[in-house]
């Protein structure tokens, strides 16, 4: 019994020194951890509250400063603030930062149901105080591990700063949007112009409603759905009692207007369109900016300030008569790379980039589309069609001149832009191989597969619209719109750079000689004469949208291709502006700029060496509104006899029309083995 006794006491002796040993073992491990912790969280914590946003230096294409971003305004103190944008963001961002500690369970709960029922991180449920810790100091890569660093630097903060310095150094550095820079009076200022000590219910809810998503909800891209965000942010508020209703109800009658800042930098006059796109793309490519960069662009400065003055003028001197108030102009090398970028008449007026944002109907622009997909499903520009009055699943395309001219060929169709015969081409061809061509070309807007589509009624932007046409001038190969060659850090270190030199071939080399062709046409002697260059040989096209809303002209050379668009924001009528009017005045004006001490240059395909033989024609004459067209080849010496069909000349060439055969269906084909040299 005693010995039993005696073992006993010494088991529990020894389980007693285990435990006295695992304890200090234990004490010192979070000793040293906490030291550990302290070290590392303070240094963040500090980096968090020093941090500055990095300095961006912008260049021209020959490297001469177009502006430096990102150099911050003083910080404003909380008690400056107007309570009701403290309260906009509260309402919105964090309603219970006051009561949680750094963390808010709720919030988190409910954001870990929605991811885990999704399958991926989609929401982050994270408080203000995560927001500023992830903004200024952690990478944007949605992980766990990244999750689990903003918490625990989050409770080092709530734990060593006051929540009135949590907002405060918040309300300094968020991020409200491109252009905007960091911090709450950096936004004040761009948006609109005034302190942020200054800002009104109104505007406190849009910009608190920016930070869910800046780019998505920036008032400058689409000003309604910004109008709509404050909206939810004063119902918000509302619900929390910061406001009473009738305050969020006068607040949506009279909401935000933007007013660009009146104090520019005068070198930077003329840019700011520019600018702002840049700056976008340089999100898109390196995410969040965490350090000094200087990024190299393709712009000409000197271009781009002529071009918005030749631009401002050209809509000054025809507001009142024609009825218009915008324009866009865009002017790009044969890579892509834009030299110069309008986005409206006024950046102070307003700070919506009709190159890139806008979407328009680009009218009979959208043709030459149309015309190479039906030369490579066999056509020719001297290929003969019949204008004349056709339905197409009830739908009756119209001729601007309300005329139809019988017989004509494709070239002549193109160069009057007639609509019937484009819109019959289109059917023809098929509408979803129509789409395909226009996404090989680079436009990536909705296209409606309706038959109108054939006549430009699919909405574009001037800058995909524009850049459709830069494989017909470069020779067939793609070309992606691109405004920053290259990225760099001060030091040297390399972070991006664009392609050099042309990519890809997406138009075979003999299409490109017929659409060059034909769109040589149209500025020699079709809708686009007025466009002509003197010296430089050019091609290009017209576009009108229905009841003059927009007019487009849209035309290169073997140096540039070049985009114009005139019309109203609000999409109202002009009087009467079609785009073989001022569009090809302003596009000639652009053109003259660039062009101004440049050697003339062929169009591809277009030199004496590659001129190949013209077919003739033998149309059968069919039912109803068939027609078979075959083909032979013939010296190119007559290439250009099918030109005069109904025009003065007595030499038109002789059509011969046969009998169709039973059931005949328009069907047309380059025959195997024709020489197209």
């Amino acid at each position: 019994m005693s010995a039993n006794h005696h073992g006993k006491s010494s088991r529990l002796a020894g389980l007693a020194r285990f435990a006295a040993f695992a304890g200090a073992v234990f004490v010192l491990t979070a000793l040293l951890f906490a030291i550990w912790f302290d070290r590392t969280f303070s240094n963040s914590l500090q980096m968090v509250l020093d941090h500055k946003p990095p300095v961006i230096t912008i260049l021209a294409n020959n490297g001469q400063q177009l502006a430096k971003k990102g150099t911050r305004f003083p910080d404003i103190t909380l008690d400056k603030l107007p309570r009701h944008l403290i309260n906009a963001v509260i309402a919105t961002e964090d309603r219970r930062f006051f009561s949680h500690w750094g963390l808010d369970p709720r919030g988190f709960v409910r954001a870990l149901w929605n991811n885990l029922s999704k399958g991926r991180l989609r929401e982050g449920g994270s408080t203000i105080t995560q927001q500023l810790v992830k903004n200024v100091y952690l990478s944007r890569r949605r992980t766990m591990l990244r999750k689990f660093r903003e918490m625990m630097i989050a409770f080092w903060l709530e734990a060593h700063y006051s929540k009135k310095q949590i907002l405060e150094h918040y309300f300094n550095r968020v991020y409200f949007g491109t252009g905007a820079s960091h911090g709450i009076a950096a936004a004040a200022k761009r948006f609109f112009d005034k302190p942020a000590e200054k800002l009104d219910l109104a505007e406190s809810a849009l910009l608190a409603g920016l930070l869910k998503a800046p780019s998505y909800y920036s008032p400058i891209k689409n000003l309604h759905r910004a109008h709509q965000r404050a909206s939810v942010v004063l119902e918000n508020m509302v619900r929390t009692g910061a406001i009473s209703p009738q305050q969020a109800a006068k607040a949506r009658a009279n909401p935000a207007s933007l007013k660009a800042p009146r104090r520019y930098n005068r070198k930077t006059v003329g840019t700011e369109y520019a600018l702002d796109w840049i700056m976008e793309e340089l999100r898109n490519r390196t995410g969040q900016v965490e350090t000094d960069l200087i990024v190299e662009t393709t712009i000409d400065y000197d271009w781009q300030i002529r071009a918005q003055n030749i631009v401002r003028q050209m809509i000054e001197a025809n507001r009142i008569d024609k009825k218009v108030d915008q324009a866009a102009a865009v002017i790009m090398d044969a890579t892509g790379g834009i030299r110069a970028m309008v986005g409206g008449t006024s950046y102070a007026s307003s700070q919506f980039n009709r190159v890139t944002m806008a979407r328009r109907q680009p009218g009979s622009g959208f043709k030459p589309v149309i015309y190479l997909a039906a030369m490579e499903a066999g056509r020719y520009p001297d290929s003969i069609e019949i204008d004349r009055r056709i339905m197409i699943k009830g739908w009756r395309p119209r001729n601007y001149a309300r005329i139809h001219r019988g017989p004509v060929t494709l070239r002549q169709a193109l160069a009057s832009s007639i609509n019937s015969v484009a819109a019959r081409l289109a059917d023809e061809v098929g509408l979803n191989q129509v789409i395909k061509t226009a996404r090989r070309l680079g436009i990536r807007s909705k296209l409606s597969k309706r038959p109108s589509l054939a006549l430009g009624s699919s909405e574009v932007t001037p800058l995909e619209m524009t850049a459709a046409y830069i494989p017909l001038m470069n020779g067939g190969f793609e070309a992606r719109p691109h405004i920053i060659k290259k990225i760099s850090t001060p030091d040297g270190g390399l972070v991006f750079e664009a392609d050099k030199g042309l990519s890809r071939r997406i138009i075979d080399r003999e299409y490109i000689y017929d659409m060059n062709d034909m769109l040589g046409a149209v500025i020699n002697r079709g809708t686009g004469k007025r466009a002509r260059l003197e010296k430089h040989p050019a091609a290009g096209k017209t576009g009108t949208s229905t009841d003059y809303r927009d007019a487009w002209f849209i035309g290169y050379t073997g140096h540039f291709t070049a985009g114009v668009w005139l019309g109203n924001d609000d999409n109202s009528p002009t009087n009467g502006i079609s785009g073989g009017g001022l569009p090809a005045v302003l596009w000639k004006k652009l053109m003259q700029m660039v062009h101004e001490g440049r050697p003339p240059l062929p169009l591809p395909g277009l030199g004496k060496e590659n001129t190949p033989a013209a077919p003739a024609l033998i149309v059968e004459r069919p039912p109803l509104n068939d027609i078979i067209v075959k083909e032979m080849s013939l010296p190119s010496s007559m290439a250009t006899v099918t030109d005069s069909l109904h025009e003065s000349s007595p030499a038109s060439p002789r059509i011969i029309f046969l009998p169709a055969p039973s059931g005949g269906k328009f069907l047309q084909q380059r025959q195997q083995g024709l020489s197209r040299q």
